[in-house]
């Protein structure tokens, strides 16, 4: 988990993608290359349309415009692929790794369902909404907000960390959730001093 901006340089392959355990500004992605990764298919003009679509919809919706929580379930579980977005410096500041759902019946990591009792993860934009203490600890409610997670609440999928997920990427994919982001216990108290601080409710957008 990278929990300060600018920690690790950017890396640029000559397919034009970025190697991301942790992903550059647009200036850094300018800037060249320093340390090298494997790099994994992940487009950075992708992943800045991206965060330039989430721009629009917080700012129409009335959510916090400072920063974001993007999740890009194209990348594999073993990556850092829950991204705190800075909208005002176009840059990212934390990235982390996040589990997805065991999906009954399906692909985990592959397919997603909005269906009651399914397991599976679901895409698309959410509100993050009251905090409560449940089954997994310190935990925050997920309202859906389009067609492909309306159920999320009556699914019980919410924000929480679990003991499993470690802090920083070791190779292996990570344990699977019920259709819950799931995130390591040092990153959740990240998130939660940005989620409890915000005048404005924080957006989370799982996309693929």
């Amino acid at each position: 988990m990278q929990l300060l901006r600018n920690v690790i340089p950017s890396v640029i392959t000559a397919a034009g993608l970025i190697a991301v355990s942790f992903v550059p500004s647009k200036k850094e992605l300018v800037s060249g290359a320093s340390r090298v990764e494997t790099p994994i298919p992940i487009s950075r003009d992708y992943f800045f349309a991206k965060a330039g679509e989430a721009r629009k919809y917080v700012a129409q919706k009335g959510f916090n415009q400072e920063l974001v929580f993007l999740v890009d379930m194209s990348i594999p579980s073993e990556k850092n692929r829950f991204f705190i977005y800075d909208l005002k410096n176009d840059e990212v500041q934390a990235s982390a790794l996040v589990s997805h759902g065991m999906c009954y019946g399906g692909e985990p990591g592959s397919d997603f369902s909005n269906k009651v009792g399914s397991g599976c993860s679901s895409l698309g934009k959410y509100k993050i909404g009251n905090s409560y203490y449940g089954q997994w600890g310190y935990s925050y409610k997920l309202h859906g907000l389009e067609s492909t997670n309306s159920n999320a609440y009556e699914r019980t999928v919410v924000l929480h960390a679990h003991n499993s997920i470690p802090d920083f990427e070791n190779g292996r994919e990570l344990v699977e959730s019920l259709g819950c982001p799931m995130v390591s216990p040092t990153f959740l108290k990240e998130l939660k001093k940005i989620i409890n601080n915000s005048g404005k409710p924080v957006m989370l957008w799982i996309y693929r």
